[in-house]
């Protein structure tokens, strides 16, 4: 029994000094069960392994959108239900939804935290421009474009998807807000992903719908990124360009996708303040979603 311990308190010693853990192949968490629980099982079981990078290491992409199908059902039912205890389960499943896209997505990740300042900060700027701010936190994107790979385009068009649904899965949120258990991050996430998808939001509106599905847009726009990052010299994103391209792609040449982009920020600025609301930002909100009106050339 001595030399038992002998060994474990030696095991014990060792990993820490080597940053294991002595436990982790006793302990793989078992992501193909908690991904066909529902309900309050399943949102107990993500809030514990929200912040695991375990977790994420054995999620696979079968397993993570069959959670995202379960916590839509989730938002959706909690919805029609219209109660207290409803509208909070429904917030706090949009909530773990865009955290388990944001954890499992690497260039998603990329886009929203690698940065030198927050979001706030570049569109507090007197200069900012919707251009500039795209620009900015499309960077990871940009070098992912550049890079020689035949999986540029799918990664691109899965991030751009999945930007897509952090943003709506905000909206959703919105709709209880006073339920979701929101901090200034949540802020950070919303603005840079609703940015970013924007572009999906405004082919989507400007040809009314009939641009095919969300994927299939989230894949044009990933295929024409890779081309025009590849055969420009310019640093920045074009936002003109990709609308362009867009447009001849689909055959579309009267469609104002470009204003229609810059609508929908009316809108995000409400979103925005009711999320800022419940955080307790109210006053960094207020800046910042004058700017987003300003950007979205719509007038009261």
């Amino acid at each position: 029994m001595k030399k038992f311990f002998l060994l474990v308190s030696f095991l014990l010693l060792f990993f820490s000094c080597s940053n294991g853990n002595v436990f982790s192949n006793f302990d793989k968490p078992n992501t193909e069960k908690i991904s066909w629980f529902t309900g309050q099982k399943l949102l107990d079981s993500l809030e514990e392994n929200i912040n695991s990078k375990m977790f994420f290491d054995f999620l696979n992409q079968t397993q993570r959108e069959r959670i995202l199908d379960s916590l839509d059902t989730m938002i959706s039912i909690g919805r029609d239900a219209n109660t207290v205890n409803s509208n909070s389960t429904s917030s706090r499943a949009a909530l773990l939804a865009v955290e388990l896209i944001i954890r499992s997505d690497p260039l998603v990740y990329s886009v929203i935290y690698d940065f030198t300042d927050p979001i706030l900060t570049y569109i507090s700027d007197a200069n900012a421009t919707l251009e500039s701010v795209f620009a900015v936190f499309t960077t990871p994107i940009q070098n992912v474009a550049k890079e020689s790979g035949c999986n540029a385009e799918t990664q691109i068009s899965n991030c751009f998807y999945d930007m897509f649904r952090i943003a709506n899965y905000y909206d959703l949120a919105a709709t209880t807000s006073r339920y979701g258990n929101y901090s200034g991050g949540d802020l950070q996430k919303y603005i840079i992903s609703a940015v970013v998808s924007g572009i999906i939001y405004g082919t989507q509106e400007a040809l009314d719908s009939t641009s095919g599905s969300v994927q299939e847009l989230s894949s044009l726009i990933g295929q024409i990124y890779v081309e025009l990052q590849q055969s420009s010299e310019q640093v920045e994103s074009n936002i003109e360009d990709i609308f362009h391209q867009i447009k001849i792609k689909l055959g579309v040449a009267g469609a104002d996708i470009s204003n229609a982009y810059r609508e929908q920020f009316w809108n995000r600025a409400t979103i925005l303040e009711d999320i800022a609301f419940y955080a307790g930002f109210e006053t960094m909100a207020k800046i910042t979603s004058d700017v987003l009106r300003r950007w979205s050339r719509v007038s009261d």
